[in-house]
Formats: structure tokens, C-alpha cells, sequence
């Protein structure tokens, strides 16, 4: 029988690897996957450290009852296609014309 803890546990690092993906492909960029991820690991009571490239995001979870970086878990998660740029400038236009608009 599965220790229900350890499911619990993988579920929630699923989760968070991907959310992180999910914001790779709708082109957010390094620092926003990096906050998001770090955000909703806590949530899940996970100890984590990220790092997005343009093609990748690198996740380690500490694992509960350790302190050493023996006992933590290391994913590479290779995302196809790269950051859409295009996709990127055309949300934030929005953004930028609000706050170049005069205010009243």
C-alpha cells in the first residue's frame, strides 16, 4: 500500500512543476515562473528553489525530515518551443499604454 504522506507529497511537486510549465508555455518570463513556483510551494508546505531558462525550469525539493542536499529531488523540466516573445509584447502593451495614459 502507497504511504499516503509520499503521494500527498508527489502530488504537490507535480503540481507545482506544473504550474511552472503552464506559465513557460504562456510566456511569462524567468523571474515571474521562478516567484509563482516558489509561491505555491510554500503553500504546499514543500521547501523549493527554482530556476527558469528560455528552453527550462530547474525545481529542487527538499525532502521533510532531511537538511542535507543528499535528500533533495532535482527536476529538469525541458519545455519545447522557448519563450513566445511576440506573446509576451503583446501583454504587456496593455500594461504599458496605461501607464503612459495622462491621468485626470
Amino acid at each position: 500500500m502507497p504511504d499516503p504522506q509520499r503521494t500527498t507529497r508527489s502530488a504537490a511537486i507535480d503540481f507545482v512543476l506544473e504550474l511552472g510549465r503552464a506559465l513557460h508555455i504562456q510566456g511569462a518570463s524567468s523571474p515571474e515562473i521562478e516567484y509563482s513556483m516558489t509561491l505555491a510551494a510554500r503553500k504546499l508546505a514543500l521547501a523549493g528553489e527554482f530556476f527558469a531558462t528560455p528552453t527550462s525550469i530547474f525545481a529542487s525539493f527538499l525532502a521533510e525530515s532531511e537538511s542535507s542536499a543528499s535528500a533533495s529531488t532535482t527536476h529538469l523540466l525541458r519545455v519545447a518551443g522557448g519563450t513566445d516573445l511576440a506573446k509576451r509584447a503583446r501583454g504587456r502593451d496593455p500594461a504599458r499604454r496605461a501607464r503612459k495614459a495622462p491621468r485626470c
